[in-house]
């Protein structure tokens, strides 16, 4: 950023008319960019000397320091936008993290809950089971496997929350990526 106000400094600077001082006796002339002479192109009258007697010259060329003058404004506001729309992404990035740990949470408490009341249901079918002859295997089965499901399920949302912590840490600032 500060080199891009120094350029804007500089461009400033040569809105001003330049002196120069010499031996050659010359005459009032204008260039105009995109004549035959000239290597540059642009089509506009841009620069004019004029002669004092042989000792000094004096160049204008105003609307070619205008022009980059303009040009350093416009870089500044463009580096100024740019970091601005970094700014704005870091910001949305770390919001969604949060909503991701929010949920992660929501979802893990959850499953905390299906998997104790799960886990009293298999207990009840086991016993019921041992004393109820209508009551099979099969069902003390399901029971272990709905159990096993929310287990994993809970394990699941757990890697989750751990996992958008790290991504958090990372977004706003921490550890290191090797690559």
């Amino acid at each position: 950023m500060d080199a891009a106000k120094a350029a804007l400094r500089n461009a400033k600077g040569e809105l001003f008319p330049s002196l120069e001082l010499g031996a050659n006796g010359q005459t009032t002339r204008f260039k105009n960019k995109g004549s035959s002479d000239d290597e540059e192109g642009g089509g506009a009258l841009t620069q004019s000397t004029y002669s004092f007697g042989a000792e000094a010259s004096w160049e204008i060329d105003i609307f070619g320091r205008l022009q980059n003058a303009k040009m350093a404004a416009a870089a500044s506001l463009e580096e100024r936008m740019a970091y601005v729309q970094a700014v704005l992404n870091a910001g949305q990035e770390v919001n969604d993290i949060l909503a991701s740990q929010q949920y992660a949470q929501r979802a893990i408490a959850l499953n905390t809950q299906q998997v104790e009341k799960l886990t009293e249901v298999l207990a009840a079918t086991e016993l019921r089971m041992q004393y109820d002859s209508e009551v099979n295997y099969l069902q003390v089965l399901l029971a272990r496997q709905s159990l096993l499901e929310a287990q994993l399920s809970l394990l699941s949302n757990q890697y989750t929350l751990i996992e958008s912590a790290i991504g958090l840490y990372r977004a706003l600032g921490g550890g290191s990526i090797e690559r």
